[in-house]
């Protein structure tokens, strides 16, 4: 078994699964979710990362001061600009991928760009209502080539994997998981 805590606990089950070690995943998340964290515990990790859907002036600075006050040092931080990618998926032939989960991501969209009607600066909102627009003009959800993925975890860009994203069957996502452990993450690391 692998020690976690309540804080790496899922980022630690998801770098066991990529390793192909799906029990010791499955472990990982049955031991994370017997924990009770105290309050303290639970104040720290709400003041621990800060994970944003966009990069508008003043949100690093306002988190860094909200830490401060309540007496925590700022944690890691990610604020996407509009253009960065936010949903990703990789696969040998794109066109196939579109073709097999793309109306999910579109549902996805979708169901974001109506709960947030006239939002230009979250990162991972579009607008698009086919497949084919959401292909051509988001910015923020992508399927890769594996050559374009390896190029970019060669230079340190992390793939930003939603593989249930907009209700993807488990079946058909786990293959686009399993092809980012079995064949980019080696290829970027050979």
């Amino acid at each position: 078994m692998i020690p976690i805590n309540h804080r790496g606990s899922l980022s630690t089950a998801g770098i066991v699964a990529l390793q192909g070690r799906h029990d010791e995943a499955i472990e990982v998340l049955r031991e994370a979710a017997k924990l009770n964290p105290t309050d303290e515990e639970i104040r720290e990790r709400l003041f621990d990362v800060y994970f944003a859907q966009s990069d508008l002036a003043g949100m690093q600075e306002a988190y860094e001061a909200s830490c401060r006050e309540h007496g925590f040092e700022p944690g890691m931080t990610q604020l996407p600009p509009k253009d960065a990618a936010t949903t990703m998926f990789v696969a040998d032939d794109v066109d196939k991928a579109w073709d097999e989960i793309g109306e999910y991501i579109l549902h996805d969209v979708k169901m974001y760009g109506d709960w947030n009607p006239g939002d230009e600066t979250t990162a991972s909102i579009s607008h698009a209502q086919t497949v084919e627009e959401l292909r051509a003009t988001s910015p923020a959800h992508k399927i890769y080539s594996t050559e374009e993925a390896v190029e970019m975890v060669r230079n340190g860009i992390p793939l930003m994997l939603m593989p249930l994203c907009g209700g993807i069957p488990p079946e058909i996502a786990w293959p686009y998981v399993e092809h980012v452990a079995n064949v980019v993450l080696p290829a970027a690391q050979g």
